[in-house]
């Protein structure tokens, strides 16, 4: 059954090539990206797909020279190689991994934040050894109640407070809980956390902290913002807008019971017909027990097919078929309930931070005649090669208008032929107005290219680097770049595009440097600022 899993992943996968642009991202500094509908469809979400979160810009990290320290009320504390890291027994897993703002973008009245749809969430396999056997090795003495986590990634300005967050020791010690090294059986990605992650299954992704560099066991939680204040919620419900002090909430940990249906995808054109509707369900109590999907908002419900668990954990997936003669916008809802009795509500709570949005699951597909189907599949396949969907739905073109802007398709090399032709016309008429994501669509290869050093960037003109840092930034950055007036320089991993375009131009107070600067200076000058931080400056 396991074998199964995995195969029908890497199918999945394989036909994703078709189209690889798996993210939409709503901001590029910091990378926030959320997986489109089609990326959450496998079982295993793929890589490509995979939600991206950071809270300060990636760090620059040395895979060869990265230490994880484990130290505090500890009788043995240590220093650990990625090496010797894989020397611990690994332990291999599915986990859910899900932002606690998960949908915050659909809270009304909205709050603060990324508006997140549905896509800041995903299941993936993780491997690595367990945060237990390495307490143990460490002997955590008896006064030892949390473990405080820190990692490489700096924030960009002094004042701004560092990401950490306290773990308590209990939570730690499960045995589920695991320093992660791999991710769907590939070496940590950088944009995950890598080269070292925290996965902690059944607790929100802020507890996953990413590029480990500490663990510190303490008796009480950290003091800082990201515990104190942020990622807890109010211990009341509270009205719409009332104010509340957010270091008097509780922290936030345990997923709540969630399902999302992901097939058919949001506005997806099926025929009438049998309509199978899947997708996925997972909970931070218990195990899911019943998935139920309604057709008439929530009036009348039917048990949906649960499939089998898979040994090793993660979401469970579901499935109910449906009979559908009517042509229209359908609107399905979801419901889960786990075996602790927590069944997802009808209507969400409001809260000031748009947290742990675990209403109901809902989707909405469009049935409509099998030529109409047919020439959307058309339309997905030739007419977005060249053009975005938005510029063709946003057309007010009748029958005639559609049929000369075909043929003028034609004319410029688009191969139909004429029952094509015919079925995306067809389409086109039926097509109704709907409203756009206005995030911009990216492939995971595009983002992580930006973020990778090339081999042996580092090591060219580095003194050169530190005398043109020295004599034009030091003063408004710190002599090492730790930040000062400006914001910190080291350890963010900056593009080097963003970089060139930034000292070239001048931001803010900072002048322009286009003037004198060449491109090999600017070379040098990124070089100097990308090394990664050593223990004694971090």
């Amino acid at each position: 059954m396991q074998l199964l899993w995995v195969i029908a992943s890497l199918v999945f996968a394989w036909k994703l090539k078709a189209d690889e642009s798996l993210l939409k991202v709503h901001s590029e500094k910091p990378l926030q990206a959320e997986a489109t509908s089609g990326a959450l469809i496998p079982f295993e979400t793929p890589i490509a797909g995979f939600f991206i979160r950071n809270h300060h810009d990636v760090p620059v990290v040395s895979p060869e020279d990265h230490v994880v320290v484990v130290n505090g009320l500890v009788d043995n504390p240590l220093r650990l190689t990625l090496k010797e890291l894989r020397e611990f027994p690994q332990k291999e897993l599915y986990a859910v991994l899900e932002c606690s703002g998960n949908r915050r973008g659909l809270q009304i009245p909205s709050a603060g934040g990324i508006q997140w749809t549905e896509g800041a969430l995903g299941n993936a396999e993780w491997s690595g050894p367990q945060l237990k056997t390495i307490l143990e090795k460490a002997r955590v003495r008896p006064e030892g109640r949390f473990i405080t986590v820190r990692g490489a990634d700096e924030p960009a300005l002094p004042a701004t407070p560092a990401f950490i967050r306290s773990i308590p020791l209990q939570k730690a010690n499960e045995q589920d809980s695991i320093l992660a090294l791999t991710m769907n059986r590939e070496p940590l990605p950088l944009l995950h956390g890598g080269p070292v992650r925290l996965v902690l299954p059944r607790w929100y992704g802020q507890n996953w902290v990413k590029w480990i560099t500490e663990i510190k066991i303490t008796a009480e939680e950290d003091s800082g913002f990201f515990m104190r204040k942020a990622y807890r919620m109010p211990k009341k419900p509270l009205k719409v807008g009332e104010p509340w002090n957010s270091e008097e909430g509780a922290p936030i940990q345990e997923l709540l019971v969630q399902s999302l249906i992901v097939q058919p995808e949001p506005l997806e054109w099926v025929a009438s017909g049998k309509v199978t509707v899947r997708g996925k369900a997972f909970t931070g109590t218990g195990e899911i027990v019943r998935v139920e999907i309604s057709e008439n908002g929530g009036k009348r419900w039917r048990t949906a097919r649960l499939m089998p668990p898979h040994p090793r954990g993660g979401w469970r997936e579901f499935e109910l078929d449906l009979e559908i003669k009517q042509n229209k916008t359908y609107r399905v809802l979801s419901r889960a309930t786990d075996s602790q009795g927590n069944t997802q509500p009808m209507t969400h709570t409001w809260n000031p931070a748009g947290y742990l949005r675990n209403a109901v699951g809902e989707s909405q597909f469009v049935v409509a005649s099998a030529q109409a189907v047919s020439g959307y599949q058309t339309y997905k396949s030739r007419c977005l090669v060249c053009h975005t969907s938005g510029i063709i739905e946003s057309q007010p073109l009748g029958k005639d208008g559609w049929k000369k802007t075909l043929q003028k398709m034609k004319h410029f090399g688009v191969q139909l032929d004429s029952e094509e032709e015919a079925a995306v016309l067809e389409f086109l008429l039926q097509l109704k107005k709907k409203k756009t994501v206005t995030s911009s669509v990216s492939t995971y290869e595009e983002q992580k290219n930006r973020f990778q050093l090339p081999s042996g960037a580092l090591k060219k003109n580095i003194s050169t680097g530190q005398q043109i840092y020295e004599k034009n930034c030091a003063s408004c950055h710190g002599i090492e770049g730790q930040g000062k007036i400006g914001p910190r320089l080291r350890a963010r991993l900056i593009p080097k595009d963003s970089f060139f375009n930034v000292i070239a131009q001048g931001r803010n107070s900072m002048p322009a440097f286009r003037e004198t600067l060449d491109g090999d200076q600017l070379e040098a000058l990124w070089s100097f600022l990308q090394r990664p931080l050593t223990s004694e400056n971090n």
